[in-house]
């Protein structure tokens, strides 16, 4: 998920994708690896545990739930040899 959609999102935390292109492809096919789960971590600065942060981040991703079937995919424009899951780009399917 890139930056701009998870700001949009989930109230200015990042999230970062943990399923099709953390795995990877298959260095033989070139297929990608799938996942059983499609998983976002949230990275939640430490300094901001507080209730009413974590509040607010729940809200976030309520919201982006109850919009779901109008958000569209996204599609990889760039894809590093490594560290994929980190580096890799995205941008809105049309």
């Amino acid at each position: 998920m890139p930056d701009g959609l998870s700001r949009k999102l989930l109230c200015g935390v990042r999230g970062m994708e943990r399923g099709l292109v953390s795995a990877g492809r298959d260095p033989t096919t070139g297929k990608n690896h799938r996942s059983d789960l499609e998983l976002v971590r949230l990275t939640i600065p430490r300094l901001v545990y507080a209730e009413s942060h974590l509040a607010y981040v729940a809200e976030g991703v309520a919201r982006a739930m109850r919009k779901a079937s109008s958000i569209r995919g996204l599609r990889m424009t760039y894809e590093p040899e490594r560290l994929r899951f980190f580096r890799a780009r995205f941008e809105p399917v049309t």
